[in-house]
C-alpha cells in the first residue's frame, strides 16, 4: 500500500481534474477536499471516489463548471440548485449562505438540490463553527442509491442518510459529530472490499436477506443491503434515516429514496445554522460547553480505554499524523489512479519511503 505527502497527492489530484477539463479553481478545491478526508482518516470519501466521478463525468451525471444558483432566497432560508456540478462546491456554497443568514437574523437554514456527492458532512460543520455558528447538516442521494432496508425488512430502500454536527468552542477546535443513521457509510463498505477484508459482523447483508461479511455481497446484482445503525436496536438508526430523508429529500426540493432510481447521481442535503452571539450572547453558551468537555474527560475510563475523546478529536489526531508521515491509498484505489494519470498523461506524484 504506497503511502503519499499531502500536497504532492493534492496537486495531482487537482492535475487529473484539469486534464479532465475541471475549470483550475475548481479543481484546486475538489482536490483538496478529497485529500482532506484521507487526511483526516476518512479513506470513504476521500481519493478512492476519483475513479467513479472520473466515469460520472464522462456519462454526464457530473457537469463540472454548470452554474450553481439560489433559486430561493428568504431572509433565514433558502434553496440552492448544484446544477450537477461538483457537490463539495455546491455544499460549501449551501453552507457559507446558511451561515450569512445565521450572522444576519439568527438562523439560517438553506436546502441544496442538484448536486453531486458531496463529501464529509464534518467538512461544512467545522467551516459553520470557525465563523461562530452551531451547524447541522443531513443528507441523502437524492433518490438513488438505496442502501438500507427499514427497520424488519430485507431490501434497500433508504440511502445511508448522514447527519453531522459542529460545535464551536470558546479555545481549541469544535466538536463535531459525523455519522451515518445505516452502521456504516457505502465508502467504508468500498474500502473493505478494496482491501479484500471482510465487514464486521451485524453490517450486511446479501441480496436475499441473509446475514453476510463479503462486502462483495453488497455490490452484487441485485445489491445487498446494510444494516440501519444500532444493531438490536436498530430501529433508532432507521427512524433517523426517516427524518433525513424528510429533509434532505423532499424539504430541499430533491427526491427522497426510492426502490426504482431515476437515472441520476448525487446528494440532496439540507444545512442548518445558529449564530452563538446571536442567540446566546455574553459568553453562557460558551462557558456551558467548556463546562461539559471537562466533565466528559474527568469520566472514570473502562478498563483498557487511555482517555476520553471528543467527538471529531480521532480525526484531528489522524490529521497530524498523516500529516507528518503520508496518507496510505490502497493498491486497488491507487492502481486505477496510476492507469487514469497514464491514460491523462498526468505525472503521479512519488511514494513516500521510510
Amino acid at each position: 500500500m504506497p503511502t503519499f505527502a499531502p500536497q504532492p497527492l493534492t496537486e495531482f489530484v487537482a492535475a487529473l481534474w484539469r486534464s479532465l477539463g475541471v475549470p483550475p479553481d475548481d479543481a484546486g478545491q475538489v482536490a483538496s477536499a478529497l485529500v482532506g478526508c484521507n487526511l483526516a482518516g476518512h479513506d470513504s470519501h476521500g481519493v478512492i471516489r476519483i475513479t467513479q466521478w472520473v466515469e460520472h463525468l464522462r456519462d454526464g451525471r457530473l457537469r463540472p463548471g454548470a452554474p450553481i444558483r439560489v433559486t430561493r432566497d428568504l431572509p433565514a432560508a433558502a434553496v440552492v440548485d448544484g446544477g450537477w456540478n461538483f457537490g463539495l462546491l455546491a455544499a460549501r456554497r449551501a453552507m457559507e449562505l446558511a451561515v450569512g443568514k445565521a450572522r444576519a437574523v439568527g438562523v439560517g437554514a438553506v436546502g441544496l438540490c442538484q448536486a453531486h456527492h458531496i463529501g464529509r458532512l464534518a467538512d461544512y460543520c467545522e467551516l459553520a463553527a470557525g465563523a461562530g455558528c452551531i451547524a447541522q447538516v443531513v443528507a441523502n442521494n437524492h433518490g438513488v442509491a438505496a442502501a438500507v432496508p427499514p427497520w424488519g425488512g430485507i431490501k434497500p430502500r433508504l440511502a445511508t442518510n448522514p447527519m453531522a454536527f459542529g460545535l464551536p468552542r470558546r479555545d481549541g477546535p469544535p466538536i463535531v459529530v459525523d455519522i451515518t443513521t445505516a452502521v456504516a457509510p457505502e465508502g467504508k463498505i468500498r474500502v473493505l472490499r478494496n482491501r479484500g477484508e471482510l465487514a464486521p459482523d451485524g453490517w450486511l447483508l446479501d441480496n436475499q436477506g441473509r446475514p453476510t461479511r463479503d462486502p462483495n455481497d453488497f455490490y452484487a446484482e441485485p445489491r445487498g443491503a446494510i444494516l440501519p445503525l444500532g444493531g438490536d436496536v436498530g430501529y433508532k438508526g432507521y427512524g433517523l434515516s426517516v427524518a433525513v430523508e424528510a429533509l434532505a429529500g423532499a424539504l430541499s426540493g430533491a427526491l427522497c429514496t426510492r426502490a426504482t432510481p431515476p437515472a441520476l447521481y448525487g446528494n440532496a442535503a439540507f444545512f442548518t445554522a445558529w449564530s452563538v452571539e446571536a442567540v446566546q450572547p455574553g459568553g453562557h453558551y460558551e462557558d456551558e460547553i467548556e463546562r461539559l468537555v471537562q466533565s466528559l474527560r474527568d469520566c472514570p475510563t473502562a478498563d483498557g480505554v487511555e482517555e476520553i475523546l471528543l467527538p471529531g478529536e480521532p480525526e484531528q489526531r489522524t490529521r497530524e499524523r498523516r500529516q507528518r508521515d503520508g496518507i496510505p491509498v490502497d493498491d486497488t484505489t491507487w492502481s486505477e489512479l496510476a492507469a487514469l494519470a497514464a491514460e491523462q498523461r498526468v505525472e503521479a506524484p512519488p511514494a513516500v519511503t521510510r
